[in-house]
């Protein structure tokens, strides 16, 4: 029994209209159900939505886009087959069947998205080859590549939106690639749930590790006004690699509620500490490696000749490279395996470049707080206010640390749907205003990073950065960090910025979008958005203990030096940027539809870790702010053989101005082509498949 039905809001009425339809068979594909003559009388209070697709698949096992309304757009539900881009609806069924973990997951539910291993730790997906970014119920979280781990505990689904936010959304922090919109889960208002799960193990091919991990879910209607639901997820497990691994405490928490028949209040609030490794995975890596798994053992040497020859070894150090006798465990950049000791072994797939004193951890609490008041039958008034704070440190002995004590976010965004009827078309309004901060500060020292030297056929705890000490607890940067005992920076003081960074961006912004209902079967979206804004950046608090020459050998200094916020660096810029929206759609009929977008943005552009922003002048910070991209889009999305086969087919150009601290700007243009498939004839069977081809040039100089 498969049909379409009007969905319907109302006292009664609509109920017992559903149920009449669900009572009869219907041979036609898409018939709307109608009305009975009492369900008539009441037609004053009856909504009238948009048209959804029932089947013998459970709802909630139902893992087709054509049954889940998308609202990760344009602001607003609506089909699917009515929204004007290339997006991918990942329900909770389907993120259970998956068994969803992290960013790399992304990839099989959507074209054009993957996500690199990003040292073990991804955050955050490439999407069409650029960097994307999270969402929370339609508000970014703070940015973090691959220092912060996701969390689905508190996630009901997931919609993946390819190119740049509408003029609701406003575009993305870190550039237009695209983002990934976690839906929260919400409170149970019918009866008390109670959801309790446990998973043990982790064997892999000759080698087990513990990862035992357990989730208890549940909720309920307090009152027929207020309900609650609390998620709580631990994981108490190690990693697949040796010395690493994968520990979270997690607790998600919503409550709703409706105060009047037109006013609801939804709260949800989330915090979760992890402690993970930063995976560098093997050094030494051959051919012969690749497609054998032979490594190079034995101790490693400095290289002796070129322009490399003794870079990064601490030529202070006794005895020196003059008096030939340098030591083998010195901590230079560029090294080689001796010769005279080297020898091939078949490394074991656990073993990487982690040290046993290794260690990545994380913090993140955010919040939302979600108000809708039904001013009458045409007009409703949302605002949502998010707060996000997110901390996160490394401390990796191959050479590298980071810390980031503060990444502050806060949004407040205030909109207005109304719709009206002029000249006998259709209008559906989203106005308001929005406003974003951030506020950045973070360290991280990679000044040698020796990487050849370790050999991963020695004990874990021999991985150990040599100079670490004499170089007075740093990894070569020089600069400590004040209150934070053995962590370092590098690179502010050097006179550039990365390591030692403190940002703050404000944004200002007000945005109208239209949804014009032009006929039956053709339609557009129009919208404009304007943003105002404003970044700083400034030098961190720092003590600096030593410094490098040329060639990155170490100088301890006679006398520490310190080194207050902005006393090194400080540069402030502004800039108005607009962004403009168009989309048409096509409907061929209830179940195709054709669709073309133009959307032209701006974004900011900072640091690929982090964020923030680039530049430590005026102008640099204005160029930084204004990272242009353009969108092109057209598609076709359709339903088949009763709503259990679903297809897309997308054909985009996404053109990326990129501003560069120094020269021209660099021009990427992205041409490509994505195909997406979800087949679900039963609900034990689901299969889908993607394609994606496309190909990015990148065009610039000084």
């Amino acid at each position: 029994m498969k049909q379409t039905i009007a969905r319907l809001l109302s006292t009664g009425a609509a109920f017992a209209c559903v149920a009449a339809g669900l009572a009869t068979p219907m041979r036609a594909d898409t018939a709307a159900a109608s009305s009975s003559s009492d369900a008539t009388t009441a037609a004053s209070d009856v909504t009238t939505l948009e048209k959804f697709t029932v089947s013998d698949v459970p709802v909630d096992q139902q893992v087709l886009p054509t049954t889940h309304p998308v609202g990760s757009v344009f602001g607003d539900d609506r089909s699917i087959l009515d929204t004007p881009r290339s997006v991918s609806v990942v329900n909770k069924a389907w993120m259970d069947d998956r068994n969803v973990k992290d960013a790399m997951d992304f990839g099989q539910f959507s074209p054009g998205v993957y996500s690199a291993a990003q040292y073990g730790i991804p955050g955050v997906p490439q999407i069409r080859g650029d960097l994307g970014q999270i969402y929370m119920n339609g508000q970014i979280l703070p940015f973090s590549r691959n220092s912060t781990p996701l969390s689905f505990n508190g996630v009901e689904s997931m919609d993946i939106v390819k190119g740049p936010g509408s003029a609701v959304y406003g575009p993305q922090g870190q550039g237009p690639g695209g983002y990934v919109n976690f839906v929260p889960k919400q409170p149970y208002f019918d009866r008390e749930h109670v959801d309790v799960s446990a998973t043990w193990g982790g064997w892999t091919s000759g080698h087990s590790y513990s990862n035992p991990e357990y989730t208890i879910d549940f909720g309920g209607p307090l009152s027929d006004k207020l309900a609650y639901r609390v998620s709580y997820l631990g994981r108490y497990g190690d990693g697949f690699y040796l010395a690493s691994k994968n520990e979270t405490q997690d607790v998600y928490s919503a409550l709703t509620y409706r105060l009047s028949s037109k006013t609801t209040l939804e709260w949800w609030a989330q915090g979760f500490a992890t402690r993970t490794n930063e995976i560098s995975g093997t050094n030494r890596v051959t051919q012969d490696f690749i497609w054998n798994g032979h490594y190079i053992a034995g101790p490693s040497v400095p290289v002796t000749s070129g322009p490399n020859a003794y870079f990064g070894y601490d030529i202070f150090l006794t005895p020196t490279p003059a008096a030939g006798t340098f030591p083998s465990t010195a901590d230079g950049s560029y090294s080689v395996v001796n010769p005279a000791t080297a020898h091939t072994v078949t490394l074991p797939a656990q073993n990487a470049l982690v040290g046993a004193q290794d260690t990545a951890r994380s913090k993140l609490f955010q919040s939302q707080l979600k108000a809708s008041v039904e001013l009458s039958p045409e007009t409703t008034v949302v605002n949502l206010a998010y707060i996000g704070s997110n901390h996160s440190n490394k401390f990796e002995t191959y050479g590298y640390d980071e810390y980031v004590p503060k990444d502050i976010s806060l949004q407040d965004r205030f909109e207005v749907h109304t719709s009206f009827d002029l000249a006998k078309v259709s209008n559906n309004i989203i106005t308001g205003l929005d406003y974003r901060y951030t506020h950045l500060r973070a360290y991280s020292d990679y000044q040698t990073e020796p990487f050849t030297s370790y050999d991963l056929t020695q004990p874990v705890s021999s991985y150990f950065y040599p100079g670490y000490y004499y170089e007075q607890k740093t990894w070569g940067g020089g600069l400590q960090i004040p209150g934070a005992p053995g962590y370092s920076a590098a690179g502010g003081i050097a006179g550039s910025s990365g390591a030692d960074d403190d940002y703050e961006i404000s944004d200002f912004a007000a945005f109208v979008q239209d949804d014009v209902k032009l006929s039956s079967q053709w339609s557009a979206i129009l919208g404009f958005r304007e943003d105002a804004l404003t970044g700083t950046h400034k030098n961190a608090p720092v003590v600096q203990v030593g410094a490098y020459d040329a060639y990155y050998d170490y100088i301890p200094l006679a006398t520490p030096k310190y080194w207050g916020l902005g006393s090194y660096f400080s540069a402030k810029g502004s800039k108005v940027d607009p962004s403009y929206f168009t989309s048409i759609v096509f409907k061929i009929d209830d179940t195709q539809s054709l669709y073309f977008t133009y959307d032209r943005v701006d974004a900011i552009q900072g640091g690929a870790n982090f964020g923030g922003v680039n530049g430590t002048n005026t102008d640099a910070i204005k160029r930084s702010l204004s990272t242009g991209s353009t969108l092109y889009e057209t598609g076709y999305k359709g339903s088949f053989f009763h709503n259990v086969l679903y297809g897309s087919i997308a054909l985009f150009q996404q053109q990326k101005l990129e501003p560069q601290l120094i020269g021209n700007p660099y021009i990427v243009k992205d041409n490509g082509l994505e195909v997406d498939t979800v087949f679900q004839p039963t609900k034990q069977f689901t299969i889908n498949a993607n394609l994606t081809y496309q190909v990015a040039t990148a065009y610039g100089g000084y």
